[in-house]
């Protein structure tokens, strides 16, 4: 995690996960793996990249998520200061299936 993110200084701003390293990896193991006793199955999330905005030091990905709480589209937007991720937002939609649809464009 050290190569891409600095681990002393990291600032989170999604609601579900705290500061620094640590609190990060706790929240991905808990969204790869169910807890125990749980009855979710023990699979990963799928995880699709659909796109990648840079401007300056901001860093924006859209991803396609198909995990075990349903299928969303991630925007993650990352702050970079020398080579490294310092600060991160989040927001998560849920994406209904197409019969429950609008219209027939997705959120990518």
């Amino acid at each position: 995690m050290g190569e891409f993110m600095d681990t002393v200084h990291y600032v989170q701003h999604a609601s579900r996960i705290g500061d620094g390293a640590a609190s990060l990896k706790t929240r991905i193991n808990s969204v790869v793996q169910a807890g125990p006793g749980s009855a979710k199955p023990k699979t990963a999330p799928v995880l699709q990249p659909r796109r990648f905005i840079a401007e300056g030091n901001f860093v924006l990905a859209l991803v396609d998520a198909n995990a075990v709480s349903g299928h969303t589209a991630n925007y993650d937007l990352f702050r970079v200061e020398n080579g490294k991720i310092v600060e991160h937002w989040d927001v998560l939609s849920l994406i209904p299936p197409p019969e429950q649809r609008k219209n027939s464009n997705d959120p990518f």
